[in-house]
């Protein structure tokens, strides 16, 4: 437990770019880009490369909004800086991720380097460090703070709740060496922006540049750029009524050794209908537990899709808590 009274903190350095809230500036320190550079102390959780056969790496999984999380009034973020220097790797694990200098490189062409801190790319990586700042922050997971990789979202339901977690939770990132982007922290808002959503008391939404992107993209001509436009469609799923029956004749084009897409009338009706969607993708509602739920089911030959409703507000209007859908096999179409 981190005791506010009797913390010593040092003196904020003087990094004149920075704007600080009255309430933090003697953690100043936490946001300094110059220390956010610096190599990290070593740590016990100092990464290294482990090969262990038939093992897979871990996924984090997509942020979801918790029961706490829905009666918050009051949200901040924080984003840590350069994640990739707040861990060090291990001497002896430093040959398994060594490579070759390349030709336009600071490195001499065919001399060997070796990285000093956690690399980017690494299929490891991201599982490494989310399960480090777990540990750091452990004592506030999941009852006022959530945390992916490098974003930490900080809520309560009062104003000066959040004010004390913060403050606790900067300390302690002081304390481990790790630091923050000002220009990318928000503090005491009640709607903020958290992986792509926009997030408020009992509801998440999409952000408006998300929805932006999907509707003005242009239409795609290649494998590549046709699979980007359905990677980030499925990502946002969640808030489009039977995603994968409208997504079907796209995701049918990746199918099969052509080279070049096959783009027919179904394939741009099924673009168009995705582009509409989410430009009209409606706000999803946080369920309340104690209230009864409406399901709605719908079944084709391709795909089946289900809307998970309920009665909210004094209106008492029926509104989506959830979508979900998926295609069918070829053996359940049968």
């Amino acid at each position: 437990m981190v005791s506010l009274q009797s913390m010593s903190i040092e003196s904020p350095e003087a990094d004149n770019d920075l704007t600080v809230p009255q309430e933090y500036s003697n953690l100043a320190q936490v946001f300094s880009p110059t220390r956010a550079t610096q190599l990290p102390p070593h740590r016990d959780w100092d990464y290294a490369i482990t090969l262990k056969e038939g093992t897979v790496p871990p996924r984090c999984r997509v942020y979801p909004l918790s029961q706490e999380e829905e009666k918050a009034r009051f949200h901040s973020t924080l984003h840590l800086s350069s994640i990739r220097k707040c861990l060090l790797c291990q001497e002896e694990g430093q040959g398994i991720e060594a490579m070759h200098g390349l030709s336009g490189t600071q490195q001499p062409v065919g001399a060997i380097s070796s990285y000093l801190v956690l690399p980017y790319g690494l299929a490891t990586a991201p599982s490494i460090f989310q399960a480090y700042i777990n540990e750091v922050l452990r004592e506030y997971l999941g009852r006022s703070l959530i945390i992916y990789i490098d974003d930490i979202l900080i809520y309560s339901s009062s104003w000066d709740q959040p004010m004390h977690d913060i403050w606790a939770v900067l300390c302690i990132l002081l304390q481990n060496h790790l630091y923050c982007k000002l220009e990318k922290c928000e503090f005491h808002h009640k709607e903020v922006s958290f992986l792509g959503y926009i997030i408020c008391k009992g509801s998440v939404r999409m952000q408006p540049c998300k929805m932006e992107a999907v509707r003005d993209g242009p239409t795609p001509q290649t494998h590549r750029e046709l699979q980007r436009f359905l990677g980030f469609d499925n990502f946002c799923r969640c808030f489009i009524k039977s995603f994968s029956m409208v997504a079907r004749p796209l995701t049918d084009l990746l199918h099969g050794a052509a080279k070049r897409l096959k783009w027919g009338p179904e394939a741009e009706k099924s673009f168009l209908e995705q582009k509409e969607a989410f430009s009209t993708a409606p706000v999803l509602q946080q369920p309340d537990p104690g209230k009864p739920f409406m399901v709605e089911v719908d079944a084709l030959d391709v795909g089946v899709g289900v809307i998970l409703s309920q009665h909210q507000g004094k209106a008492r209007q029926l509104k989506p808590v959830a979508y979900f859908s998926r295609k069918l096999s070829p053996m359940e179409r049968n």
